[in-house]
């Protein structure tokens, strides 16, 4: 790996992506934003690929499976104990890191990642627990392509 040409390219490379994001003002932009993304091998909100039938094994088919989360799964976010705290208190803490070093100051990189947590908790209320995305039956939910639009 070339680090002394990464460390000098800095921010550059993603600033692309990073506008983009910036210019989301509607529905229209983030599905543009999205589409961008996954092609880019991002995999922001969910993923898309290929696998095998649960009812039908000699067939593959699509799938979209549930994502978004910056953590392993729903219980980093939605357990109370003290250790599930701690561990969001620490995610939180990485994030603000991040846009830190993307350029924003202390104070708008600890609201972004305060607002990043806040998404991603509503996203974990929302996703399937470990044992559901276990069980054939939920993750089997067949669409036909005119039944995926929003």
């Amino acid at each position: 790996m070339d680090t002394a040409r990464i460390e000098a390219a800095g921010i550059k490379p993603p600033q692309a992506e990073m506008t983009l994001i910036d210019g989301i003002k509607d529905r229209a932009s983030f599905i543009k934003a999205l589409a961008h993304l996954h092609v880019r091998g991002s995999r922001p909100l969910f993923s898309f690929g290929s696998t095998l039938d649960f009812k039908d094994s000699t067939r593959v088919i699509a799938e979209a499976v549930q994502g978004g989360l910056g953590m392993p799964n729903r219980d980093y976010y939605t357990k109370d104990d003290a250790t599930s705290t701690v561990l969001r208190a620490a995610y939180v803490k990485h994030v603000a890191k991040v846009f830190k070093l993307g350029g924003d100051t202390m104070a708008a990189a600890a609201t972004k990642a305060q607002i990043v947590m806040e998404i991603e908790t509503t996203l974990a209320k929302a996703s399937m627990s470990k044992s559901q995305k276990r069980d054939p039956n939920p993750i089997s939910n067949r669409k036909a392509g005119a039944g995926l639009g929003g």
